[in-house]
């Protein structure tokens, strides 16, 4: 066999003849010699072609993508990202089977069981979750109602203390402690002045007499219950409406007892007889004086005496109740 070759092309062919060496007249060819032919395309010589001389080449796959990498010829390596580092078969998608896999589709078809599974349990959880949590929250809301609506006492010691004049708070708080302070509100604004044991005392402010000073209780308006109580500076009192006279007592519905004595001092005793009010009229307004152990106190005094402490003006001014029209003085 020759050690080198010759190629002639013609319009659909190559033929490979023997080369010599020289010039001069070609010779035929030698005994054992053998002409190939190989078909070109378009006139270009076939080992041009890409993958000439490679395994496969000339089969009609040998022009798909990826032929002859590893894994070629699989369903899975037409989708995105085949042989890139970490790549891995999408069981979901269009030939997501992989090698070894008895069944095309089984693997695929466990693992969407398995993802359904694990989908069931997490929402199972979640409603479980939030189920407890809104225990929890009712829990919560019980515990902090029973917290709000649980009764707390508080001491007014002694009488003949409280608030008065233009006006002055006087008390003695739950440890002791002597407390005093003045509150300059509004003209012909009601204030929450005192309240306990369910009997709320509010006081409408005005203008007082005396021009040195600021303001003086003008009229109280106390809540017993269903029945309502009414007391002026100029020592008037009414129950509903009802002119009450002095040397009076009324026992009201929620067994509040009014004594409205001669001297013009009305004194309100408690259901449980533990504890009164005195509302007395003077020169500078009216004096408001809660004495004993009431449940729930509240207030200016209320809150002064059980937080043992004065009240600062914006403080008393947030009991300012003028626009609530059922503790509204009119």
């Amino acid at each position: 066999m020759c050690n080198s070759s010759t190629y002639r092309q013609t319009p659909q062919q190559i033929v490979m003849v023997p080369a010599h060496k020289g010039r001069g007249k070609r010779r035929g060819r030698r005994r054992g010699q053998r002409s190939v032919v190989v078909v070109v395309n378009n006139g270009q010589p076939a080992y041009a072609q890409p993958g000439y001389g490679q395994p496969g080449w000339g089969q009609p796959a040998y022009a798909q993508p990826g032929y002859g990498q590893p894994g070629w010829g699989q369903p899975a390596y037409a989708q995105p990202g085949y042989g890139q580092p970490g790549w891995e078969p999408d069981p979901f998608a269009p030939g997501g089977s992989t090698p070894n896999t008895p069944c095309g589709n089984s693997q695929p078809q466990q693992q969407k069981m398995n993802l359904m599974q694990m989908m069931m349990f997490w929402m199972l959880g979640f409603m479980l979750g939030k189920k407890g949590a809104e225990s929890e929250t009712a829990e919560d809301t019980v515990e902090s109602s029973s917290v709000e609506k649980s009764d707390t006492t508080t001491e007014c010691a002694e009488e003949g203390k409280g608030a008065w004049g233009d006006p002055h708070y006087h008390l003695t708080g739950e440890d002791g402690t002597e407390i005093k302070f003045d509150h300059k509100g509004k003209n012909d604004h009601t204030y929450n002045i005192f309240e306990g044991d369910g009997i709320q005392v509010g006081g409408k402010y005005v203008e007082a007499p005396d021009p040195k000073n600021p303001q003086v209780i003008g009229v109280a308006n106390v809540s017993l219950g269903e029945d309502n109580l009414k007391f002026d500076k100029d020592g008037n009192a009414s129950i509903n409406g009802k002119k009450l006279e002095k040397g009076t007592t009324r026992t009201l519905g929620d067994g509040s007892k009014v004594e409205f004595d001669d001297n013009g001092q009305i004194t309100i005793t408690t259901p449980d007889g533990n504890s009164k009010i005195q509302l007395r009229a003077e020169d500078n307004g009216i004096t408001v004086d809660p004495s004993g152990t009431f449940t729930n106190a509240g207030g200016i005094i209320g809150t002064a005496v059980s937080e043992n402490r004065a009240l600062s003006k914006n403080e008393c001014e947030a009991f300012d109740v003028t626009n609530d029209p059922d503790r509204k003085i009119s």
